[in-house]
């Protein structure tokens, strides 16, 4: 396994630290949230302290101190905020990724300052002498430009991408968007000024203090509802990493409970059995595995996300099937019996509807949503199948008319070969991408690839052959066969670029919810208008001046992507 730090330096002491630092006093800091002081251990990222009974990791809570550490974690003692974005109340000091240390107004991390010098190294870093700031929200001093997600256009101190702001009247569009005039905030987690109501993913309503969404908060019995959401009353906080506050238990991802000190979570571990529980968690009393893809030893059961229990054939999780009725379960699962399916994709058999994000109308046989079928028997996007042509193009979409499929783990019917993260290429049983094993020269290919012949192992990716170069995430792919980005671009002139990219020659495809059809009309997350061309959203294009905003930059005139 390749370990790839990143690695931050302070300017005074020529430190150099990883995401989550050193700990100045054993200066003992390892994995993302590492090990941290004398016996207060911590491994992985939601690891156990096993004297103190502390839990830590992305959102850990410890209990003891009420001290949160972790991505955004507060440490209630001294009001401490460590994390991603996390604030030191005491000194006023912010570390982590784009922390601020208050004392020395140093910002350190990805995106940090470093104040003696007024210089910001990383991904965003602002280089002193001139002020530039290059990157993905990089400001340009010497015109005050910035650009990337965030840029801020220091001319017309206009602000656009993601949360951009319009200097002009102070409007701010985007997912976060604050429009200055009414100062309302609009998306995701949008506040609206006037009625100071939020809205979004994990939006406040300002009128009753609700908040409301995957983490939010309702102001009138101060109950947070959602994924890590707190219930104010019997201080209970539920979700991924909640805690329920009365019996100090934390369930979900991370989640420990206090009484029995059991983690449970991703790679939890139950400090008084020694079990560990989550993804591919073991139980080390019975052997038991349960996670996503869990086997539980004594009975071969395995549980989680696709998880089968041997006994009864019964799989059960997001897309799981519960083998003695036939019944589906989950995010897109279907029960059996009534043949109903519910969920984000659920289909209600009794009248064949398909409602949610990828919803089937079975009446008028539309499917709606970011997979949607529409009614002409046409679908679009991701996973979308082309009825009349039997073409199902996007991230592991078959081509029908040759059977082709293409994407991550995409098959190509004629030749049996199959492409992507985990692909088996048919004819020489050859298997590329993450975990891929090429069958004829005994070649594991992918993040940890390994080259049987020269046994060379290069980058996620690495580099696949003598010539055959594999790049990047996805790299490129043979000489002339080029893949770029997580998609790339496929063969000569067999283009496909973003997630879902361009497929074949006119066959266009752009971004998630890309384009296609008789009006060229597709709407979504980055939906193109195709009368007047125009893409607007995360990497929108406007297709009157072929410009391109947001995470992926501009892509114009003089075909510069920035950000």
């Amino acid at each position: 396994m390749l370990w790839i730090y990143l690695f931050i330096r302070d300017g005074e002491n020529n430190i150099v630290r990883c995401i989550t630092g050193r700990d100045g006093e054993n200066n003992r800091v390892r994995c993302i949230t590492g090990r941290q002081g004398e016996n207060n251990i911590v491994r992985c990222i939601t690891g156990r302290d096993g004297e103190n009974n502390r839990v830590r990791g992305i959102t850990g809570r410890d209990g003891e101190n009420n001290r949160v550490r972790g991505i955004t974690g507060r440490d209630g003692e001294n009001n401490r905020v460590r994390g991603i974005t996390g604030r030191d109340g005491e000194n006023n000091r912010v570390r982590g990724i784009t922390g601020r240390d208050g004392g020395n107004n140093r910002v350190r991390g990805i995106t940090g300052r470093q104040g003696e010098n007024n210089r910001v190294r990383g991904i965003t870093g602002r280089q002193g002498e001139n002020n530039r700031v290059r990157g993905i929200t990089g400001r340009d001093g010497e015109n005050n430009r910035v650009r990337g997600i965030t840029g801020r256009d220091g001319e017309n101190n206009r602000v656009r991408g993601i949360t951009g702001r319009q200097g002009e009247n102070n409007r701010v569009r985007g997912i976060t968007g604050r429009d200055g005039e009414n100062n309302r905030v609009r998306g995701i987690p949008g506040r609206q000024g006037e009625n100071n109501r939020v809205r979004g993913i994990t939006g406040r309503d300002g009128e009753n203090n609700r908040v409301r969404g995957i983490t939010g908060r309702q102001g009138e019995n101060n109950r947070v509802r959602g994924i890590p959401g707190r219930d104010g009353e019997n201080n209970r906080v539920r979700g991924i990493t909640g805690r329920d506050g009365e019996n100090n238990r934390v369930r979900g991802i991370t989640g420990r409970q206090g009484e029995n000190n059991r983690v449970r979570g991703i790679p939890g571990r139950d400090g008084e059995n020694n079990r560990v529980r989550g993804i591919t968690g073991r139980d080390g009393e019975n052997n038991r595995i349960r996670g996503i893809t869990g086997r539980q030893g004594e009975n071969n059961r395995v549980r989680g996300i696709t998880g089968r229990d041997g006994e009864n054939n019964r799989v059960r999780g997001i897309p799981g099937r519960d083998g003695e009725n036939n019944r589906v379960r989950g995010i897109t699962g279907r029960q059996g019996e009534n043949n109903r399916v519910r969920g984000i994709t659920g289909r209600d058999g009794e009248n064949n509807r398909v409602r949610g994000i990828t919803g089937r109308d079975g009446e008028n046989n539309r499917v709606r949503g970011i997979t949607g079928r529409d009614g002409g028997n046409r679908v679009r996007v991701i996973t979308g199948r082309d009825g009349e042509n039997n073409r199902v193009r996007g991230i592991t979409g078959r081509d029908g008319g040759n059977n082709r499929v293409r994407g991550i783990t995409g098959r190509d019917g004629e030749n049996n070969r199959v492409r992507g993260i985990t692909g088996r290429q048919g004819e020489n049983n050859r298997v590329r991408g993450i975990p891929g094993r090429d069958g004829e020269n005994n070649r594991v290919r992918g993040i940890t690839g390994r080259d049987g012949e020269n046994n060379r192992v290069r980058g996620i990716t690495g580099r696949q052959g003598e010539n055959n170069r594999v790049r990047g995430i996805t790299g490129r792919d043979g000489e002339n066969n080029r893949v770029r980005v997580i998609t790339g671009r496929d063969g000569e002139n067999n283009r496909v670029r973003g997630i879902t990219g361009r497929d074949g020659g006119n066959n266009r495809v752009r971004v998630i919810t890309g384009r296609d059809g008789e009006n060229n009309r597709v709407r979504g997350i980055t939906g193109r208008d195709g009368e007047n061309n125009r893409v607007r959203g995360i990497t929108g294009r406007d297709g009157e001046n072929n410009r391109v905003r947001g995470i992926t930059g501009r892509q114009g005139e003089n075909n510069r992507v920035r950000g």
